[in-house]
């Protein structure tokens, strides 16, 4: 994210003037530019989480060449948003599901079959599956465990 912030400063650092209105760009869209680094971390972080670049574009085709415009915020919606953003959710859920996944404690007479093998050879499967598991989740996240048993 701090690349594209640096890339945008060294294009268009102080080429926006704020206040004065650009034709086809809707009004206060001039507070997205890279005139210091905040307003470039704000603009950044706007076409992460808004995801209207291409308004945002506008307010620098004036300036650039549009092809420069048009590559710039594309890479950048396609790496931050399509790329960084899914990894950065998917550590959270991933977290999320390794601290809620605890083992707990299972009914042996309620959890252990009988294996497709002889029993004479002491093997036993647990009956819990890991589809289960997420259900219990699921019940547990939606508020649904109580007298919920799998």
């Amino acid at each position: 994210m701090h690349i594209f912030v640096y890339i945008g400063m060294a294009l268009w650092h102080g080429k926006v003037i704020v206040g004065d209105p650009i034709e086809g760009v809707p009004q206060y869209y001039d507070l997205n530019n890279f005139n210091s680094y905040a307003s470039g971390t704000f603009t950044i972080s706007n076409i992460l989480i808004v995801n209207d670049w291409n308004t945002i574009s506008n307010v620098f085709i004036g300036i650039s060449p549009r092809w420069v415009v048009m590559c710039y915020f594309i890479s950048a919606n396609l790496v931050l948003v399509c790329v960084l953003l899914n990894v950065v959710y998917a550590f959270f859920v991933g977290a999320f599901l390794s601290v809620d996944s605890k083992p707990e404690k299972l009914d042996v007479s309620e959890s252990m079959e009988a294996p497709s093998v002889s029993p004479s050879r002491g093997a036993y499967v647990l009956k819990r599956s890991r589809r289960a598991s997420y259900d219990t989740l699921i019940h547990h996240v939606a508020g649904a465990d109580e007298g919920m048993h799998s």
